[in-house]
């Protein structure tokens, strides 16, 4: 057992950097994990591959498993095993022996699946041959290649191309008809169930996935270029996000709430540079953990921790801000939500504004909030509920 384990550790390998690059006559010998911005894979990878970043790209062939995470994901070469892959913009354009499991919002299947395909996301097209089932959640699905058993769909459009070949059945939940062209063929049944209560949420995902650019550094392009009521509307779900996630924690967690809100207030530049260390440090050391393959689960875990802390974080610099404002206001004892929801509206459009403001604004809630959380002693006392919120 102990041979089995070394001689794994000793087939592993761990890469990280902003450019990490794989020449086409290198082959790595067993598994791959790399943490980088952006990756080119044109070596062969004899094990799996584990990669997260920006972009990343595959060109030659991974015989395990793979499994990447970032915002742009192409793979083009071939996968001996199954993938999982998570993004914003996905190609897969290389033959996967095994499994695909994909979540994104633009998600373009091109190359062959010999094993079943789970997919979820914004828009799906579907062109290369799936030989085993087929489960979808999207906004917008269009299948132009062959399924080889059955598929079940939920999306508020369906599309079947004139090349589209399903040999099984075709179960599909939406809002309108099937859009099935002429020389689409349905060897089984098909079968439209009832338009259900999420038709709303696919379709909302379908058109956000529309305005996702190629790239997030154009990021402040596209924003100007969006319409007003996208806008508006992605700071009304910003609100809504911050406003579920804070009841949730003064819910489960109000008196270290209302403490941490305290510090914020009493000492502020105190908050201010704990934050700073905290914004700074973390992911430092998280890299390092990264860089070692016994490390690399730690540090994973310590940067997922890392963005859900700086996430919730405006929760309590909203609670500090609330709270100063109405008790200045009356003296009156008020339900605690009400100072919440007034300092996420005050956040949320502080952080509306261009030139930069916003961003400024963003950041000195998170160095706060992060501060007041690292002041906090650090074993945390669970208050019980309170349903007066």
């Amino acid at each position: 057992m102990f041979l089995g384990v070394a001689s794994t550790v000793l087939c592993s390998e761990t890469r990280s950097g902003v450019l990490v690059e794989v020449s086409e006559t290198e082959v790595i010998p067993g598994d791959l994990s790399v943490a980088c911005r952006t990756l080119m894979m044109n070596g062969e990878v004899k094990g799996d591959l584990l990669a997260g970043g920006m972009y990343l790209t595959t060109k030659n062939s991974v015989e395990g498993d793979v499994t990447l995470g970032g915002y742009s994901l192409k793979v083009g070469g071939a996968v001996g095993d199954d993938a999982r892959l998570a993004g914003a913009n996905i190609e897969i354009s290389g033959a996967i022996a095994g499994d695909l499991v994909v979540f994104g919002g633009n998600v373009k299947i091109l190359g062959d699946v010999a094993g079943d395909v789970i997919a979820g996301g914004g828009n799906i097209w579907i062109q290369g041959d799936i030989q085993g089932s087929l489960d979808v959640r999207c906004g917008n699905l269009v299948i132009a290649g062959t399924i080889g058993r059955n598929a079940v769909v939920t999306a508020s459009k369906l599309t079947l191309s004139s090349t589209a070949m399903l040999r099984g059945n075709l179960s599909y939940t939406s809002g309108r008809d099937a859009d099935r062209k002429e020389g689409a063929q349905i060897a089984g049944t098909l079968t439209k169930e009832s338009k259900g209560r999420r038709m709303v949420f696919w379709r909302l995902t379908s058109i956000l996935a529309n305005y996702l650019p190629e790239q997030p550094e154009r990021w402040k392009e596209w924003r100007n270029s969006s319409p007003l009521w996208f806008r508006i509307l992605l700071g009304f779900s910003s609100f809504v996000s911050l406003l579920i996630a804070g009841a949730v924690i003064l819910v489960v967690y109000r008196r270290h709430a209302t403490m941490v809100a305290d510090r914020i207030v009493s000492f502020p530049l105190k908050t201010l540079g704990w934050g700073l260390i905290f914004l700074v440090c973390v992911p430092i050391a998280a890299a390092i953990l990264c860089i070692s393959v016994i490390g690399l689960p730690v540090g994973l875990i310590g940067l997922a921790t890392y963005l859900v802390f700086s996430y919730i974080s405006r929760v309590y610099v909203a609670l500090a801000i609330g709270r100063g404002i109405l008790d200045r206001i009356t003296k009156q004892d008020i339900r605690i939500i009400w100072p919440l929801m007034l300092g996420l509206i005050i956040i949320t459009v502080l952080s509306s504004i261009p030139f930069y403001v916003g961003w400024l604004v963003k950041i000195i809630c998170v160095l706060f909030g992060l501060g007041g959380m690292l002041m906090m002693e650090k074993r945390v006392r669970v208050a019980p509920r309170d349903d007066t919120i």
